[in-house]
């Protein structure tokens, strides 16, 4: 006797288009004999199956267990349904009804197949630079609404060839369904330009090659926009690259071959190594081994590295380069570049040739930069191969909610449901380009998962360019009768609430946020908080006694000059002598100074432990001058690091025996820390073995902070954010110290420390903010 049939309707929610999802339906319900269709849907996927209820179960407990590796299910829904007249199953056309629930993946690096492929010769994708498949290539940076189809998407452009066109319908092939299917009888493709805007005659990919070989800069189209590459091996090449970018000093990314490459150069873990090659293939901070190709990270022993994640990528590399620069292609402080006629425009001035394709990216996307700390991911930069990938929260919105972000390194982060969406590196607001780049990717973002922000968290600094877009936002909302609640986030805050966000957090918590600058409620400069309280509010407990800071802007750049501010301030006649003994070459600059700070003309005050790591780094003549954003602080924290694990035992007590400083009525005083670094630098200490001493000293300094918010409170739990907790050695010291001590210590996980992550922040306490109101 058959089987009574049966008919079931499953949505299936979470990241599950575009990653060869339904084709896996398609072959699951092969597998269990079952008739039907499948589709893509507003909500996700959405199913029918029709056969035998013992059939259906299976399917349905297969279904979540054995799907393509890179989708997400968030939900798993099914209903039964009427019988109907099914002769097999199919997949079909995509529905666009209804509130969109739908995950847009990120751009996937090229797989293992598809690699082999394009370096096979008998391949009809041989050396074709843009072969992909459900496993792999573009999807966000070339998406333009969904559902996620070929014709809502820059590839809509290029009509497939009938070979594609036989893969592409085949559900037995791994480019069944898979969007961007092309190839070079159909695709886009490559043409290589001199920078006169001229095409170069003769094969583009040799070409290429002896191009990079000679020492020429090359402005390359890839993903998610421009990179400028030369040989990482050409001195010249690379010194030509700094001229030309105006980075004396900042280290440049670099792409290694393959992983056995990148081993020759860097120390890599197999921590490393996982995300390296993984399917988001960020850049990784990895330690140099000593003595290899200083040039590319002047005074830092690490190197950011990744690996190709496209076929254009691989194709790059010839017999005689193995390692290239790849820094975004974008003058200082302009998004990056990522259209043709643009890249013309802007990158002029650096590239000798220029590698373009006729594909049109949506949306540009800066790579991501991460680091390993003690087995997790530490994110630097958040962006390509992880971007638009929403977390979940551990609460739930019942509004649409907008962070807006920062004015550096920002990104903005909308909320809908229980996911948090932050899009990809915008950069510094600084420019009329980015604040256009900005209202770009807020209007992408909002189109792709229908959100449209009720309630907006912002950052009060009186002259954030953001006020401007976020005026204009409350305009358009007026006109329409939808008015905004709006709520101004104080900076610091703002971190406190995101690491809190990022670790599902609720209730009171003890905040110790250190990062480099961040307006103050008393109109000065914070940056060494210790914070109590939730989403809602906050009670500034402790802070790092202020400096002032002659010239604003202008010390931050100058380390030297806040390290004058420093000693002038805290250690009177005495530090005015040591100040022109430590810097003789602006002694001509010091009364200027003094008079500055006696008079408090254009003085900021500052409480940033940001500024602290500057003036040291200067007092140890590390650093005078910042010529990229944190760069003594970088170059102070790795010095330390570099004695770190071989700490000489004869200097072990001394090292760990922090300087003196004093919490007085909620101030840390640090006049006895500047004084006895300065007599040890006489005293002929080294400047690594100073440098690790003073992180031992702030590490004990926020332990002592923390204890005494503990006193005060009762708290036990710790957050940490800011962009100085990026300092590896600072982060690991500070935590184990309050493990140590019984403290439960929460850092990052999904987002950056630094201003990366603060719309999160800003997110999270508005719309709390906005609950207690209604």
């Amino acid at each position: 006797m058959m089987a009574e049939a049966t008919c079931r309707q499953i949505v299936v929610t979470g990241m599950v288009q575009g990653l060869g999802f339904r084709p896996y339906i398609y072959r699951l319900a092969q597998t269990w004999g079952l008739k039907g269709w499948v589709l893509n849907s507003g909500q996700g996927v959405t199913i029918e199956i029709q056969g035998p209820a013992m059939s259906i179960e299976g399917f349905c407990r297969d279904l979540p267990a054995k799907k393509p590796p890179l989708a997400e299910i968030v939900s798993f829904n099914y209903k039964s349904v009427p019988l109907n007249d099914y002769s097999d199953f199919r997949i079909l056309e995509s529905q666009r009804t209804g509130d969109s629930q739908v995950l847009v993946p990120p751009d996937l690096a090229i797989c293992p197949e598809c690699r082999a492929e394009v370096l096979a010769e008998a391949e009809r994708y041989h050396y074709y630079p843009f072969t992909n498949c459900t496993h792999c290539g573009p999807r966000f940076t070339v998406i333009k609404s969904l559902p996620y189809d070929r014709d809502r998407t820059s590839m809509a452009e290029f009509p497939m060839c009938p070979e594609c066109h036989q893969d592409y319908h085949n559900p037995g092939h791994r480019r069944f369904h898979a969007q961007p299917t092309a190839c070079n009888f159909c695709g886009p493709q490559v043409t290589l330009f001199n920078k006169h805007g001229f095409p170069v005659s003769g094969d583009w990919l040799a070409n290429l090659h002896q191009f990079i070989e000679d020492g020429k800069i090359v402005a390359v189209k890839g993903i998610g926009g421009f990179h400028l590459v030369c040989s990482a091996l050409n001195t010249d090449a690379v010194q030509s690259l700094r001229r030309a970018k105006k980075r004396p000093f900042r280290p440049f990314a670099v792409m290694a071959k393959d992983l056995e490459t990148a081993k020759r150069y860097c120390h890599v873990s197999r921590e490393e190594a996982a995300l390296l090659t993984s399917p988001a293939a960020p850049i990784v901070i990895l330690d140099t081994i000593e003595g290899t190709i200083p040039v590319l990270a002047p005074n830092n022993p690490t190197l950011g590295l990744m690996l190709p994640y496209s076929p254009l990528h691989l194709l790059l590399f010839s017999e005689h380069v193995d390692l290239l620069v790849m820094t975004s292609g974008n003058a200082r402080g302009l998004p990056i570049v990522k259209d043709n006629d643009e890249a013309f425009r802007h990158l002029a001035p650096f590239a000798d040739y220029f590698l373009m394709h006729d594909r049109e990216i949506i949306s540009r996307c800066d790579d991501s930069v991460v680091r390993e700390i003690s087995g997790g991911i530490q994110y630097l930069r958040r962006s390509r191969g992880y971007v638009p990938s929403p977390f979940q929260l551990a609460f739930s919105v019942n509004a649409h909610v907008l962070g807006m972000g920062s004015e550096i390194k920002n990104t903005l982060c909308l909320l809908k449901d229980n996911n948090a969406f932050l899009s990809q590196h915008i950069g510094e607001m600084s420019s009329l380009e980015n604040l256009a780049n900005y209202q770009e990717i807020l209007h992408h973002l909002k189109t792709l998962f229908e959100i449209e922000p009720l309630v907006i968290g912002y950052d009060p600094h009186p002259n954030s360019t953001l006020h401007m877009i976020l005026k204009e936002m409350t305009a358009k909302a007026d006109l329409s009768k939808k008015p905004l609640a709006t709520f101004p986030i104080q900076h610091h805050h703002a971190h406190m609430a995101s690491v809190m966000a990022d670790n599902g957090l609720e209730g009171d918590v003890i905040g110790a946020i250190l990062d480099g600058t961040g307006y103050g409620l008393d109109n000065t400069l914070w940056g060494f908080e210790i914070l109590v309280g939730n989403y809602t509010h906050f009670t500034r407990l402790i802070h790092l006694a202020n400096v002032p800071l002659p010239g604003g802007e202008k010390a931050i750049r100058n380390p030297w000059i806040v390290a004058t501010a420093y000693l002038l301030t805290n250690l009177g006649k005495e530090g005015k002598s040591l100040v022109t003994r430590l810097f003789p070459d602006h002694a001509a600059k010091i009364p200027m100074l003094e008079r500055m700070i006696i008079e408090h003309i254009n003085t900021p005050g500052a409480s940033s432990a940001g500024r602290l790591f500057d003036a040291v780094a200067a007092l140890l003549g590390v650093c005078l001058e910042n010529t990229y954003d944190g760069q003594a602080a970088i170059e102070l924290g790795e010095l330390a690091r570099t004695v770190y694990r071989k700490m000489p035992l004869s200097q072990a007590n001394w090292i760990k025996t922090p300087y003196p400083f004093y919490l007085n009525q909620g101030i840390l005083e640090i006049s006895g820390l500047l004084r006895e670094i300065i007599q040890d630098r006489y005293r002929k200490h080294s400047a690594k073995h100073i440098a690790l001493k003073f992180h031992y000293t702030i590490a004990e300094m926020i332990v002592a902070s923390i204890q005494h918010a503990h006193s005060a409170t009762n708290l036990k739990r710790v957050v940490l954010s800011g962009g100085v907790w990026q300092n590896p050695l600072l982060l690991e010291l500070g935590s184990e110290a309050l493990i140590k001590r019984g403290f439960s210590v929460f850092t990052h996980r999904k987002v950056p420390a630094n201003d990366g992550g603060l719309a999160l922040g800003q997110a999270a306490a508005a719309y709390h903010m906005w609950l207690s109101k209604n």
